[in-house]
Parts: C-alpha cells; sequence; structure tokens
C-alpha cells in the first residue's frame, strides 16, 4: 500500500515542478514586440495615426495565457494528487 502511495506522491510532486516551471517561465520571460504599430500615414501632409495591435504580440500574449493556464491546471492536479496520497 506504501509503494502506491509514494508513486502518486511523487507524481504529484513533478506535476507542482511541472506547472511551477511553466509559471515561471512566462512570468521571467518578456516580449520583445511593440503592442501597438501605427499603419497610417503619420508623416503626410495631414495625415494621421491609424494605431492597430501588432498581430506578433498578440501572438505573444495568447501563447503566454495558454501556458500560464497549463501551469497553473498542473499545480493543481498536482496538489491534489499529493492530497490523494496523504489520505490513501
Amino acid at each position: 500500500m506504501a509503494t502506491s502511495q509514494q508513486y502518486v506522491n511523487t507524481l504529484g510532486l513533478v506535476c507542482d515542478m511541472v506547472g511551477a516551471c511553466l509559471l515561471a517561465y512566462e512570468i521571467v520571460r518578456t516580449n520583445k514586440h511593440p503592442q501597438i504599430i501605427d499603419n497610417g500615414d503619420a508623416g503626410a501632409l495631414n495625415g494621421g495615426t491609424n494605431l492597430i495591435t501588432n498581430p506578433a504580440y498578440e501572438q505573444y500574449e495568447n501563447r503566454k495565457h495558454r501556458y500560464m493556464w497549463a501551469g497553473m491546471l498542473s499545480l493543481l492536479v498536482g496538489f491534489g494528487l499529493q492530497i490523494y496520497a496523504t489520505w490513501m
């Protein structure tokens, strides 16, 4: 019985480590793309700005949110497995 408890607890710890690494990677990682780009003719006579969101920035944000959700889910599963292993 103790052997399966140790395996479940170890699996929970591994999930916790993976989740913490995913969260830390996305928190520490910096964005190298500008958030907004000017697509207008601001240099022309009577020209105006046409500010649009940079597609590369949107892609970066979407990826960041996916990694952070995966990290949080992994942490929750890991903690749940550890709680389960404690009460086995």
